[in-house]
């Protein structure tokens, strides 16, 4: 639970931010780091659901969470190729 709660809670802040980088440049940066840290959370929570006993549906679902995670961090970077292939993946 613990790193599915961080990772909300970095991927919540980044989306305040990006209603907010309209005025401030400088939140856009914040904004990208906020989904990087959201983007390493998932991965570790990805992780621990491939390692612990977890039903093949919730490991699937953690692999969903983190393509779509990894997918809106590479939107904000403009990696649109990429960003495609992780909403592909997660879909």
């Amino acid at each position: 639970m613990i790193p599915l709660m961080m990772t909300e809670r970095a991927w919540g802040f980044a989306m305040q931010l990006r209603q907010e980088a309209n005025t401030e440049p400088r939140k856009r940066f914040h904004l990208v780091s906020r989904l990087r840290k959201a983007a390493g959370h998932a991965l570790a929570l990805e992780a621990i659901c491939a390692d612990s006993v977890c039903d093949p549906r919730t490991r699937l679902e953690a692999q969903a969470y983190t393509a779509w995670i990894h997918a809106s961090l590479h939107f904000e970077l403009h990696l649109w190729k990429t960003a495609i292939e992780y909403f592909k993946k997660a879909q």
